[in-house]
């Protein structure tokens, strides 16, 4: 993978000429080549300003969104989810979700988030009636219109859709801060997207903290599908 900035290239002094700019956009129509992502698109993205430019859903009288503080991957804040019991009807979610952020057709999205997790039990414990194998942990992208419409047909991405429990197996039911990330292209159509963190008819509780999303300039192949499995990486010591 190839990296270039254009602002970097010239800040080092080298004027880059039309010339070299077409050979290098040559370059990258036969070899993967990734440019400087934007500026993160979402508000109060760390939650360092409580849930400002955030909604917080949940209907259960059992569950609850709270803003912990100093108990942060970066900074004093995280949001904090707590299913005691599976949200209902079955399939039905609670969590948090973004304010809508502009995006163009066709552009290349990079999404993150940076999670903590424990005792995640899709489903519920005992399970809820008509479970189906979706149900869990999810981060989720939608799509909308400028009519503030969700993109059809296909404008609903499960960045991250586990199925079960982001800790692994050794780790007890419970695991320190990941950074769960993934891309996509946006469909035609598209004007904004919202992002939303959530537990879907499961019991379990999960911190979240440093979320992003990023346009990435580039010139991407007009795809819907997501790009690859969403990556992990594990919380340095």
């Amino acid at each position: 993978m190839i990296s270039i900035c254009w602002h970097r290239m010239r800040a080092v002094g080298s004027e880059v000429t039309v010339r070299t700019r077409i050979a290098l956009l040559v370059l990258a129509s036969v070899i993967s080549m990734r440019v400087c992502p934007s500026e993160n698109l979402l508000i109060n993205p760390g939650f360092e300003s409580g849930l400002s430019g955030w909604h917080a859903f949940f209907s259960s009288r059992n569950n609850k969104v709270d803003l912990i503080r100093e108990d942060a991957k970066r900074g004093l804040f995280s949001v904090k989810l707590t299913a005691a019991s599976p949200e209902l009807p079955p399939g039905k979610s609670m969590g948090v979700h973004s304010g809508w952020v502009q995006v163009r057709e066709s552009a290349l999205i990079e999404a993150s988030a940076w999670i903590k997790a424990k005792d995640i039990i899709p489903c519920g414990d005992p399970p809820v009636e008509g479970c189906r194998n979706w149900y869990g942990f999810r981060v989720t992208l939608t799509a909308f219109d400028a009519n503030n419409e969700k993109v059809k047909p296909k404008g609903h991405w499960d960045l991250v859709s586990t199925g079960g429990d982001i800790c692994g197996p050794d780790d007890g039911g419970e695991c320190g801060w990941v950074r769960l990330r993934s891309s996509l292209v946006t469909p035609p159509g598209t004007a904004k997207m919202r992002m939303e963190i959530k537990l879907t008819s499961s019991t379990g509780v999960v911190w979240v903290d440093d979320v992003e999303i990023r346009e990435v300039m580039s010139m991407p192949a007009p795809s819907t599908r997501t790009h690859g499995s969403p990556a992990v990486y594990p919380e340095p010591d």
